[in-house]
């Protein structure tokens, strides 16, 4: 199962407590989700904060997620 938070700007999506990949799109520059940026290290950062807001949030609602 996955589970997908999205910004105005972004679309974060983390498969199977991760094990299973994440992806990130930039609606900025790829509207259409063609290009998943999850493994780009630029993208890091942007990553790693919308993963943390996506497990607070799956927390706050009793899923049970690897952090």
């Amino acid at each position: 199962m996955g589970y997908s938070v999205r910004t105005e700007l972004y679309r974060y999506t983390l498969w199977g407590d991760g094990n299973y990949g994440e992806e990130l799109y930039d609606y900025r520059s790829d509207p259409r989700e063609l290009s998943n940026l999850a493994s780009s290290a630029q993208a890091a950062g942007i990553k790693n904060g919308l993963r943390r807001g996506l497990l607070e949030l799956l927390a706050g609602r009793g899923k049970k997620q690897a952090g």
